[in-house]
């Protein structure tokens, strides 16, 4: 969390695309969202885990999502100049998520919120429960979904493509990358981070996103 907003308050005009895994089961917590209804709610996100998962609040929105450390649950994130229209970025990363899972031969799809209406309980505490336009369903399931904040003329996505199961088709993170160079038509080049942000990642995590006074403060 710390280096997706790093990136974002030392953009410049070169779009930045990152895919990472999550090194501990955890839960990332939306900007906005009360932490204790995610915890107290009747099936809270995580239960069961031993130890329980580690809580962070995002710097953007939406609800709840718990990121295991899978190979086939990696979650990415996209800085880019703030667009006239955000459902554009969005409706972009749902075909990302669909092409990446064709290439791995399985069936997606975004999710149509008049064709699936009733079909899906939904739930405000937790992203894969509740329904979005742009979320991406496959058997049933939504495997993909995002959150954005804009922060000093760019505009920060984070999202998730998390499968039930690891894909038998190849790996998961070289075909999100695949599908963005496909779908954004773009070469993505793989770069290492600046003094100036990996100075600022430091300090964001250290003052920022390992003080309960962030993660807990609604």
């Amino acid at each position: 969390m710390a280096l997706d907003e790093a990136l974002a308050l030392t953009a410049d005009i070169t779009p930045t695309f990152r895919v990472y895994y999550w090194s501990s089961p955890s839960i990332s917590i939306g900007y906005f969202q009360k932490v204790l209804e995610v915890l107290n709610a009747p099936v809270p996100v995580g239960a069961g885990f031993k130890p329980a998962p580690t809580i962070v609040r995002r710097p953007t929105g939406g609800t709840a999502v718990l990121h295991l450390p899978e190979t086939y649950q990696p979650s990415f994130s996209l800085v880019i100049e703030t667009p006239r229209s955000m459902g554009q970025i969005y409706h972009l990363l749902g075909q990302v998520a669909i092409e990446a899972l064709k290439t791995l031969d399985i069936e997606a799809r975004l999710w149509d919120e008049k064709g699936s209406r009733g079909r899906f309980q939904t739930c405000p505490y937790f992203c894969t429960s509740n329904f979005s336009h742009y979320d991406v369903i496959s058997q049933g399931q939504k495997v993909a979904g995002y959150s954005a904040r804009r922060l000093q003329g760019v505009t920060l996505f984070q999202g998730y493509l998390h499968l039930p199961e690891p894909a038998k088709g190849g790996h998961l993170v070289e075909a999100i990358i695949t599908g963005m160079e496909k779908i954004a038509g773009v070469r993505l080049m793989e770069g290492n981070l600046t003094e100036a942000e990996a100075v600022l990642t430091r300090e964001l995590r250290q003052k920022k996103y390992l003080q309960q006074d962030w993660n807990y403060k609604r």
